[in-house]
C-alpha cells in the first residue's frame, strides 16, 4: 500500500466526521474509489494461460486520476492522444499567479476557477492580437489549474501552454520574442474585472481599488523556457492534470500521525520540509 493511500485509510473517515461542510461530493467519490481500488471484492478478472491453465486473478482498479497507482497510468496514456491535436511548433510555459488576498474567494466559489482560466487564455489571445491588428493572428493555447502550491498550501494559479505558431489572415508566423510586461498588466485588469463581476460588493471595489493601489507584487506571469519537442509539452501536461496533489516520493516520513514532505520553492534549489499535524491533514481539494 502507498503512502498516501495509507493516510487516507487511517484518517479520512475522522476527517469527515469533523468537517463534513469542507468536502465536496466529487472529492468523496474519489477519495473512496482510491479506497476501493484493488480489493477483490470490488471484483476481479480471470487470466488463464491457454498452455498450462493455470489462472490468476487481478482485482479491478479505480481508474482514478486521484490514485497514485490508476493516476499514473493515466498521465502514461494521455500524452499520446495530446500529442496528436498539439501543432508542431515550439510552445512556451506561461504560469498566471493571483495575489493571497484573493485565494480565498476561488475556494468560497470554485465556479470561478474557470473564469480565472478563462481570463488567463484572454490576456494572451489579446496580446497576439495587438500584435497586428491586420493580421489578427491567432495562437494555440492549452490551460490547466492547480489549486494548490508546492507547499500543499491553497494557491489557485493557471498553467498556460502556448504555441509560438501563429495563424494569421494572410501569413503564418513563428514568434521569436514576446513582451513579457503586457501580459502582466492585462492580467491585473482582467482578474480584478473577474473579482469585480463574480462579488458586485461595496467590500470588494474597495479591496481591488487597494490592490491596483498598493499591490504590486501577486499579479505575476512567468514566463518559463520554450519547449520544442511535443512529448515534452504532453508529458508535462499530462503530470499536472492527472495527478494527486502529492507524489509519494515526495513524503518523507509518515508515523500514524504526523506527514513530513519536501519542496522546494519556484526559483530555489535548496530542499524544505514541512510536517502536517494530524489536525492538518493533506487536503484531497
Amino acid at each position: 500500500m502507498g503512502k498516501i493511500k495509507q493516510i487516507f485509510e487511517e484518517h479520512w473517515d475522522q476527517f469527515v466526521a469533523e468537517h463534513p461542510e469542507m468536502i465536496r461530493i466529487s472529492v468523496h467519490k474519489e477519495v473512496e474509489r482510491m479506497l476501493n481500488c484493488g480489493k477483490f471484492e470490488n471484483g476481479w478478472t480471470v487470466y488463464t494461460c491457454p498452455q498450462c491453465t493455470s489462472e490468476v486473478l487481478v482485482p479491478f482498479n479505480c481508474k482514478s486520476r486521484f490514485c497514485s497507482s490508476c493516476g499514473k497510468l493515466y498521465r502514461n496514456k494521455w500524452p499520446e492522444k495530446l500529442e496528436s491535436r498539439l501543432t508542431n511548433a515550439p510552445h512556451k510555459h506561461l504560469i498566471f499567479t493571483i495575489p493571497a488576498e484573493l485565494r480565498i474567494y476561488f475556494r468560497k466559489n470554485r465556479g470561478m476557477l474557470k473564469g480565472l482560466s478563462d481570463r488567463a487564455a484572454k490576456v494572451l489571445k489579446e496580446m497576439i492580437y495587438q500584435m497586428n491588428q491586420t493580421q489578427r493572428f491567432e495562437t494555440g493555447i492549452i490551460s490547466v489549474i492547480h489549486t494548490f502550491g508546492r507547499d500543499l498550501k491553497w494557491n489557485p494559479h493557471v498553467h498556460i501552454i502556448m504555441s509560438l505558431r501563429c495563424l494569421g489572415a494572410m501569413e503564418d508566423r513563428t514568434l521569436k520574442y514576446l513582451n513579457y510586461k503586457k501580459p502582466w498588466c492585462f492580467w491585473k485588469k482582467e482578474l480584478l474585472d473577474l473579482m469585480k463581476e463574480s462579488f458586485p460588493t461595496g467590500w470588494m471595489r474597495s479591496l481591488i481599488n487597494k490592490l491596483y493601489k498598493q499591490k504590486k507584487n501577486g499579479f505575476y506571469v512567468y514566463a518559463k523556457g520554450e519547449i520544442t519537442d511535443l512529448r515534452i509539452v504532453s508529458k508535462y501536461l499530462a503530470r499536472y492534470a492527472g495527478r494527486p496533489a502529492i507524489a509519494e516520493s515526495r513524503i518523507v516520513a509518515y508515523d500514524g500521525k504526523t506527514v513530513t514532505f519536501k519542496y522546494t520553492r519556484h526559483g530555489q534549489s535548496q530542499e524544505i520540509q514541512e510536517s502536517i499535524s494530524q489536525d492538518k491533514r493533506i487536503n484531497p481539494e
